[in-house]
C-alpha cells in the first residue's frame, strides 16, 4: 500500500512538471519564448510570463537608420508593413504575414546587425481600476466612455464642497438620483410669479442638465453622473436657480442676471447656463451682462452653451450665440457619437439642428441621445424617471461644467482661469488632419477639441522621475540608486528598472521597487527606471562609468546620434510653473526658429538659430517675453519651425502649453 502512495505521488509530480512545461521554446537574439497549450510567452526566469502577439514583431534601427532603408531581400525575409509608423523614440512594429514564422523572421533580423532591438510584441494586464457604477442605465451613456470618464473616477468622484448653479428652468428637488446631490437651501426661483425652484408646467431642460452634471453614482439606479459622488457619499453640490419660462420665452434675462448675483452672493464655484440669445445683438442686455462679469471677476467658472442652429438659413449665420461669445466664460459646442460637430445636414437620424461654432467657441463636448434625468413621474419628457434623447448644446455645456467640478474637487486651490486652461489644453483633437485642421491647436467646428476628463485630470498633478545615485563605480564596487518621484496626487507608484551594458543594444530588466542595487562588473552601464501612476509614466537613465578604465569617454562628433526625422515634443512639466522645457530633433543642419505665442497671436519669445547642427535639442522657458517680463498664467502655443540646409524641406509644428499660477 504504502508503495503504491510513493508511486502516485511520483506520477503527480510528473504530470505537475509536464503541465507547467512549454511545449516549445524559441528564441529572438537573447529573449526567450515559450509555447504553453497552443499560446506563446515570453520566458522569465524559466517560468511562463507575459502573452505575446505572434503577428507584429517590434524592431529598432541603429540610430539614424529608418526602415525605409532597411533591404529586406539581403536579409532574407518577406517585406513587413509597418502598423503604426514610427514611435517611442524610434520603434516600429511590423505586421508578421500570415503563415510565416515570427520568431524565424525576428531572428535573421537580429543577425543583420542593423537594429538595436528585435522582439515579439507582449501584453500586458491592466493594473488600473476601471470604476464601472452599478446605476441601470449606464451602459446606455456613450457620452461617458466618450470623454474617459471611468479612469477620471480613481482621482474623484465629486466633492460636496464644490457648488454647481445650473441657472435654468428649475430642477426636480424631489428626483431620487438627483436630491441628495441638492442644496435645496440656496435653490430658489427668481420668477416673481413663482415661490418654488421646481419647474412649471412639465419643463424638464434644467433636471436634465443637473442629470448629466450630478445624477447619483453606484446607486443602483438611474443614470451615473459625472460628479455625482459614491453611494451614500454625497457628490458636487447643485444649486437650482429657476431663471424661466418667462411669459414671453424660456429665460428672461432680468431673472437670470439676478440669478447670478445670488450666486455670487453664496460663493458658487461654477455656473452652467444651457441657454443663450436667439440672435447677437450690436448691445447685449447691460444688466445681464454686468452680473456675468461680476461673477466672473469673482472667480466663479461660467460655462455657456454655445447655441443651436436652428433651420437652414441659419447655417451661412453659425456664429456662437451671446452669452456664450464672451470671452471670459467657456464656449460650449456639440458633437456626435463619431466626434464630429453636430451639424444641421449630418447624417444622424436628428439632422434638424446644428451646433454653432467659430472663433469664439472653445471646446466641444457629447451633445446628442444623452441619457438623463427628467421630472421623476409622468410630467417631463417622458412617463417615467429618466430621458434618453436630450439632445443640443445645451446637453454639452454641463459635460464642461461637471469636468470644472471634477477638476476642483481634485485641487480646490485652481483659479477659474487655470482651471479653464486645463480643460481647453487637455481636450482631444478630434479627426486632426482628416476632417480639422487645427492652427495654433484650435480648430473653428470644435475649438480646442472634444473634452477628455482623464487626460485633464492627469494633468493636474504631472508626473516625473530622476534618478539619484553615484555616477561611477570602482569594478567589484556595490552601488545603489534611487528614483526621486514628484507628483501632486494620490494613487501607486509603480516601479520598473532595467539596464544596459556598454556595447549591448539590449535593456536587461532588474527590480520593481523604488531603489535598486548593482555591482560595477568590467562595463560601463546605463541604468534606467520607469514609474507609472494610473495611466501616468514617466523615466530617466543615468550613465555609470567604471572607474579606471582610462578617464570618462570622450564624446565624439562622429558617434552622436543623430535622429532619423524632425519632431517638436510636448513640454514638460504640463502645465507649470515658472519653468518648463521644449524638446525637439532635427536630423540634418538647419536653420532654426522656436516661438512662444499667446492665444491671440502675439509673439512674446522667439529663439533663432541661422544654422544649428543635427540632434537632440531642448531649450528652456522661465515664462517671460522677450523683454523679461514675466507672463500671466493661461494656455500659450509654441511653434517650431525648422528649414534644412541640405533639402530646403521646411518642418513646422505648433503645440500648447499651460503656465499656472
Amino acid at each position: 500500500m504504502r508503495i503504491l502512495q510513493y508511486q502516485k505521488i511520483i506520477l503527480g509530480f510528473i504530470l505537475i512538471n509536464i503541465m507547467l512545461a512549454q511545449d516549445e521554446v524559441k528564441s529572438i537574439g537573447i529573449r526567450e519564448y515559450g509555447k504553453w497549450d497552443r499560446s506563446w510567452y515570453t520566458i522569465i526566469k524559466g517560468e511562463k510570463g507575459n502573452l505575446v502577439d505572434i503577428y507584429h514583431l517590434i524592431v529598432k534601427r541603429k540610430e539614424g537608420q529608418t526602415m525605409a532603408s532597411f533591404d529586406f531581400l539581403k536579409a532574407d525575409v518577406p517585406r513587413l508593413k509597418d502598423n503604426r509608423g514610427r514611435y517611442a523614440g524610434g520603434f516600429y512594429e511590423l505586421i508578421i504575414p500570415e503563415g510565416a514564422d515570427p520568431f524565424s523572421i525576428g531572428e535573421k533580423l537580429v543577425k543583420t546587425n542593423e537594429f538595436d532591438h528585435v522582439f515579439m510584441n507582449t501584453y500586458s494586464s491592466v493594473s488600473t481600476h476601471i470604476v464601472s457604477p452599478n446605476d441601470t442605465m449606464h451602459s446606455n451613456q456613450w457620452n461617458l466612455s466618450k470623454i474617459k470618464m471611468q479612469h477620471a473616477w480613481n482621482y474623484t468622484k465629486g466633492s460636496n464642497t464644490i457648488k454647481v448653479a445650473v441657472i435654468d428652468m428649475g430642477i426636480d428637488l424631489n428626483h431620487p438620483d438627483l436630491n441628495n446631490n441638492i442644496d435645496a437651501v440656496n435653490s430658489r426661483t427668481f420668477l416673481s410669479d413663482d415661490t418654488s425652484a421646481y419647474p412649471e408646467n412639465g419643463n424638464a431642460h434644467g433636471t436634465m442638465v443637473a442629470g448629466i452634471i450630478a445624477a447619483e453614482l453606484n446607486n443602483s439606479i438611474g443614470i451615473a453622473g459625472m460628479a455625482g459622488g459614491w453611494g451614500t457619499t454625497k457628490g458636487v453640490s447643485l444649486i437650482a436657480l429657476q431663471a424661466g419660462p418667462g411669459p414671453f420665452g424660456d429665460i428672461s434675462n432680468s431673472a437670470a442676471a439676478d440669478a447670478f448675483d445670488w450666486a455670487d452672493s453664496i460663493g458658487v464655484d461654477i455656473i452652467n447656463c444651457s441657454w443663450n440669445s436667439k440672435k447677437n445683438e450690436t448691445i447685449p442686455p447691460p444688466d445681464l451682462n454686468t452680473a456675468i462679469n461680476n461673477a466672473e471677476n469673482s472667480g466663479i467658472i461660467i460655462v455657456f452653451s454655445s447655441g443651436n442652429i436652428e433651420n437652414v438659413s441659419d447655417t451661412s449665420n453659425s456664429e456662437v450665440r451671446y452669452p456664450a461669445s464672451k470671452s471670459e466664460v467657456i464656449a460650449v459646442g456639440a458633437t456626435t457619437i463619431q466626434d464630429y460637430r453636430k451639424n444641421y445636414t449630418d447624417s444622424t437620424d436628428i439632422a434638424t439642428w446644428g451646433s454653432r461654432y467659430g472663433p469664439k467657441l472653445d471646446v466641444v463636448a457629447p451633445g446628442i441621445y444623452i441619457s438623463t434625468t427628467d421630472i421623476s413621474g409622468t410630467t417631463g419628457n417622458s412617463t417615467g424617471d429618466y430621458y434618453s434623447y436630450f439632445n443640443g448644446t445645451s446637453a454639452a455645456a454641463p459635460h464642461v461644467s461637471a469636468l470644472a467640478a471634477l477638476v476642483l474637487s481634485h485641487k480646490p486651490t485652481l483659479t477659474a482661469n487655470e482651471v479653464k486652461s486645463l480643460i481647453l489644453n487637455n481636450a482631444g483633437q478630434v479627426h486632426s488632419g482628416t476632417g480639422y485642421n487645427y492652427t495654433y491647436g484650435f480648430n473653428q467646428e470644435v475649438g480646442n477639441g472634444r473634452i477628455d476628463v482623464s487626460k485633464t485630470l492627469d494633468a493636474i498633478y504631472p508626473l516625473s522621475v530622476t534618478v539619484n545615485g553615484p555616477g561611477d563605480l570602482a569594478e567589484g564596487g556595490t552601488g545603489t540608486w534611487s528614483a526621486n518621484v514628484i507628483y501632486g496626487g494620490s494613487g501607486t507608484i509603480n516601479y520598473a528598472w532595467d539596464k544596459k551594458n556598454d556595447g549591448s543594444t539590449y535593456w536587461y530588466p532588474l527590480g520593481s521597487s523604488q531603489t535598486q542595487s548593482l555591482t560595477m562588473s568590467s562595463n560601463s552601464f546605463t541604468i534606467r527606471v520607469t514609474v507609472h501612476i494610473g495611466t501616468q509614466y514617466s523615466d530617466d537613465e543615468k550613465y555609470i562609468y567604471r572607474q579606471g578604465s582610462g578617464g570618462f569617454p570622450k564624446i565624439r562628433s562622429d558617434v552622436l546620434p543623430v535622429p532619423d526625422k524632425y519632431n517638436l515634443y510636448q513640454n514638460h512639466p504640463n502645465p507649470f510653473n515658472p519653468t518648463t522645457t521644449i524638446k525637439y530633433e532635427l536630423p540634418e543642419p538647419s536653420s532654426v526658429r522656436l516661438v512662444v505665442y499667446d492665444l491671440r497671436g502675439n509673439e512674446l519669445k522667439t529663439w533663432e538659430n541661422g544654422n544649428e547642427s543635427p540632434g537632440f535639442k531642448q531649450i528652456n522657458w522661465q515664462a517671460t517675453d522677450t523683454h523679461g517680463n514675466k507672463v500671466p498664467a493661461g494656455i500659450y502655443i509654441y511653434k517650431l519651425t525648422a528649414t534644412s540646409h541640405e533639402t530646403n524641406k521646411v518642418f513646422s509644428k505648433s503645440m500648447k502649453m499651460v503656465l499656472m499660477k
